[in-house]
This record gives structure tokens, sequence and C-alpha cells, in this order.
């Protein structure tokens, strides 16, 4: 109990950290807000590996097409496939619900 709230300061405050840096690349080109956006992937593995010790396992990488367009549609069972896709694939884009608009500072 105590590591799982260690985490959620520590991954919170770095997150925070992360969006108050990037709020410039918003008027950036799009490689900038994909650059913040990788970071935030590599910060929430870099915080489970070392707080939580959970280690992340990909299998078939191989199969993960490089310099081509392809759909990956994914459950959303946690915040975490939202921040750790963005480390797999080169500038994705996420498509969300109209209904999820409705939620305060989304």
């Amino acid at each position: 109990m105590l590591r799982s709230f260690l985490f959620k300061i520590i991954f919170y405050f770095g997150l925070s950290v992360l969006c108050i840096f990037f709020i410039p690349s918003l008027v950036l080109p799009k490689k900038a807000v994909a650059f913040g956006g990788m970071l935030s992937g590599h910060w929430a593995a870099l915080c489970l590996r070392l707080i939580l010790s959970i280690n992340i396992e990909v299998r078939g990488s191989e199969n993960i097409l490089k310099n081509e367009k392809f759909f990956v549609a994914s459950t959303h069972q946690s915040e975490f496939e939202t921040y750790y896709l963005q480390t797999l694939y080169n500038s994705p884009f996420f498509i969300l619900k109209k209904e999820l608009l409705g939620v305060p500072v989304f």
C-alpha cells in the first residue's frame, strides 16, 4: 500500500512537470507533441519498474509495421496503455468517443 501511494505521488508529479514543460508544444509541429507523449510513456514505464517492480513485456514486437499506417484497437483497461503505446508506435493518433468530451478537464 505504501509503494502504491509512493508511485501515485511520484508518477503524477513527474507527469505534471512534463505537461507544464510541453505546453509550448501545442503551437509547435506535431513532432514536438509526439515527443512529449513518448516521454510520458517512458516515464510511466520507469516508475512502474523502479517503484512497483513491474516489468513490461511486449510480445510480437517484430510484427509491428514500420513506416506504414495501420489501426490498433485497445480495450483501455487502464491509463497505462494510453501512455505506453506512444513508445511503441511512431506518432500515433488517438480517437476517442464523443461522450468523453463531456468529462471535465479531459
